[in-house]
């Protein structure tokens, strides 16, 4: 018996894009701390387990040449590094995800956000909507001051929207009238 790893379509237009193993789509968020042995670690993890994750979303990234790192099986999208930031945020997305549907990275001229939008015309993850974005913050602590601020993360928009990212609530610049204890 022979199985087939190709996308399906459903006979019926308003059902959505079938994919074995994208039915359901799996995130994982992370803040690295900046190692790369945790790093190395969380995507060790995945070689171990039966299914990974479609889609990385990860903090406080190790940069090398102001990169992170690859890994086997990702694609990774990050903002690219100027004089005056580099990246903080990176989004790793599994080439299995990447082989059926389309996305488009964006940038904010920072590097501590990004969005990645997928597109389908048939609809995504078994549902009817055929765009989703994804973001992808590290709120960097600086004082009384956020590095990225609710407006940028909750933007109004008519399609499906997930912020994901470390946004150190506990800083105080999350709620300056909150007294925090040492």
């Amino acid at each position: 018996m022979s199985t087939s790893t190709a996308p399906t379509q459903s006979s019926s237009p308003s059902q959505s894009f079938h994919y074995p193993g994208c039915l359901i789509l799996s995130i994982i968020q992370h803040n690295c701390l900046g190692s790369s042995n945790v790093f190395q670690t969380l995507f060790s993890f995945f070689t171990s387990v039966e299914s990974s994750p479609h889609i990385v979303a990860l903090q406080d990234i190790p940069l090398w040449r102001n990169c992170p790192p690859v890994f086997r099986n990702y694609k990774c999208f990050f903002p690219p590094a100027t004089d005056s930031y580099k990246p903080r945020v990176a989004t790793y997305v599994h080439e299995r995800l990447l082989s059926v549907i389309s996305i488009l990275p964006l940038f904010f001229e920072r590097g501590d956000l990004m969005a990645v939008n997928f597109h389908s015309p048939e609809g995504l993850f078994d549902t009817s909507h055929n765009f989703f974005r994804l973001y992808n913050a590290y709120s960097i602590p600086n004082g009384h001051i956020r590095s990225v601020s609710p407006v940028d993360l909750v933007p109004q928009y008519d399609f499906p929207t997930l912020v994901l990212g470390d946004l150190n609530i506990h800083h105080s610049a999350s709620d300056l009238t909150r007294l925090l204890s040492g």
